[in-house]
């Protein structure tokens, strides 16, 4: 605990906010979030004017400044809602120092976004508020809404401690590949099956020159520094390194798990036939994405949301090349290996947490029930008819340059809670660009290896020894001298050995302890 923390907690003691009755409402037998919902409640109290106060990031952009409730958005929400809102928006790059700083300071809301809870500090130090009872009586649509795998990752020993936001898409494989279609089609190749097939795909790509220029130029696969944007190759053997995994009744960090030494003696021979592109462990994003829109890459690792604006953004690179395409592939099943494959999924993106100390958690939920409902999704994503969102015939376009000229593009980053597919194909944009979208969306959907270390808070000694993180030092410069082939494949038993002497075997065990408290049945 941060010593500006055990002072607010201090302070709430003595205030006797801990003692708030309502604030706690812990449940004696949660319900399981995503199942069948009771139905709302149709008291007095719905139709009671509410009021909250909220802490939001601004994700950069730009909003008025004005009161909460004169913001047309703000008002809009609050009347269909029935509630008064104080929203506080928080600039995105200080968000996380500008938190600790109103929170130390007893400036406390009654609910606050966030990214998942495994770091958050309320809920470490007690402060947050449980949430079952209230989602049963007054959440039926978030809980019918938002998928089991999301609630899992708020929920700790039954608990539900936010109300998540379901990975983008409802696909908590975030990550998937991207192949260039054309390339595919020119050569008669179909999609690899297998990590073989893969290396057989991306020898093709090298050797038969896809993009017809006469030049030994493709790339047949790239990513970018410290080995990110890789996931999906180690995830041929279920592991990424960003993650934990449990092995041998232990839970260990993914990158010293031995499927990793697969993944790595993969891309060592990508490395070897130059298969992979040479610059991949110093690329940064700006580099990494004009490689792959410079008719020069035939693979690469990225979001399902990628899948519309990249195929946007190909189109007007290469547009003296309209065959130019790419589409989302499944991940191949490793050599040897029968396990899920694919990104270990991250199941939540913003997250909303409530303080124990409010008042006006009926009205917070009620909200945030209604950002489920059809209504409430349509509205968060596109704004209201006649601003982004025009009618043409009988069909609802959405212009998302128009967000910016209403001052409404912060509208859709905090309240658009989940995505119904029923609003999403009521409301296009380009066709070919929803429909590329939507190719990736359901490749995503079908793959993915569990993650129940989602609501996991970082070790302590594995914060306090950050060359001991995946993004460390000992990590990156063993992978790498094993890449390149300064150091055998043998050598990663060495960084393994190396890794847990240093402190890693301390963070295996906190992971274990805590896994074994609150997930573990």
């Amino acid at each position: 605990m941060t010593k500006k923390w055990g002072q607010y907690v201090i302070a709430l003691s003595v205030a006797g906010l801990a003692a708030a009755g309502l604030a706690g409402c812990s449940a004696k037998e949660p319900s399981p979030a995503g199942g069948a919902s009771a139905a709302p409640d149709s008291s007095a109290s719905a139709a009671v004017k509410g009021k909250f106060r909220i802490f939001v990031s601004d994700f950069n952009n730009q909003y008025p400044a004005v009161p909460s409730m004169q913001i047309p958005a703000i008002k809009y929400m609050g009347e269909k809602t029935n509630n008064d809102i104080d929203l506080v928006f928080i600039p995105h790059g200080q968000y996380a120092d500008q938190l600790r700083i109103k929170f130390a300071s007893g400036d406390i809301p009654d609910v606050y976004q966030t990214w998942g809870i495994a770091d958050a500090e309320p809920i470490q130090n007690n402060l947050a508020m449980e949430l079952n009872e209230l989602l049963d009586k007054y959440g039926p649509n978030l809980k019918k809404n938002i998928p089991k795998s999301a609630w899992d990752a708020v929920t700790i020993n039954g608990r539900i401690m936010g109300i998540p936001t379901p990975a983008g898409f409802n696909a908590p494989a975030e990550r998937i590949l991207y192949v260039r279609k054309d390339w595919m089609n020119k050569l008669g190749l179909q999609a690899p099956k297998t990590s073989d097939e893969l290396l057989a795909v991306l020898k093709a790509f090298k050797e038969k020159d896809p993009n017809g220029n006469g030049k030994p130029d493709e790339i047949p696969l790239t990513s970018r520094e410290k080995f990110t944007w890789l996931e999906n190759i180690f995830g041929m053997w279920g592991v990424n390194p960003d993650s934990f995994s449990v092995y041998n009744d232990q839970v260990i960090p993914s990158f010293i798990h031995p499927n990793i030494l697969k993944g790595l003696e993969f891309i060592r021979t990508l490395y070897a036939e130059k298969l992979i592109d040479s610059e991949f462990m110093t690329n940064n994003s700006t580099v990494w994405k004009q490689k792959i829109l410079s008719d020069r890459v035939g693979m690469f690792n990225h979001n399902q949301s990628t899948g519309g604006s990249w195929y946007r953004d190909m189109r007007s690179s290469l547009k003296d090349n309209p065959d130019a395409d790419f589409m989302a592939i499944p991940t191949p099943q490793g050599a040897g290996y029968t396990g899920p494959v694919g990104r270990v999924e991250q199941p939540v993106g913003k997250t909303f947490i409530l303080f124990k100390q409010s008042k006006n958690a009926e009205a917070v939920i009620r909200f945030f029930d209604w950002l489920a409902t059809e209504e409430g999704n349509a509205y968060a994503a596109y704004g209201a008819e006649g601003q982004a969102l025009t009618r043409q015939g009988n069909d609802l376009i959405h212009t998302p340059d128009k967000e910016k000229e209403f001052q409404e593009a912060w509208r859709n980053a905090i309240f658009n809670i989940v995505v119904l597919d029923s609003t999403l194909r009521k409301v296009k944009q380009d066709e070919a660009i929803f429909d590329h979208t939507m190719q990736a969306v359901e490749v995503a959907r079908k793959e993915g290896i569990p993650n129940p270390f989602a609501p996991m808070p970082i070790p302590q000694s594995l914060m306090s020894q950050s060359e001991l993180k995946w993004s460390g030092s000992l990590f990156q410069e063993a992978v790498a001298k094993i890449i390149v082939g300064d150091k055998p494949l043998e050598s990663f038993d060495e960084f393994v050995a190396m890794w847990k002497k240093q402190g890693g075997d301390k963070i295996i065990k906190e992971a274990t302890d805590w896994y074994n408290q609150n997930v573990k049945k």
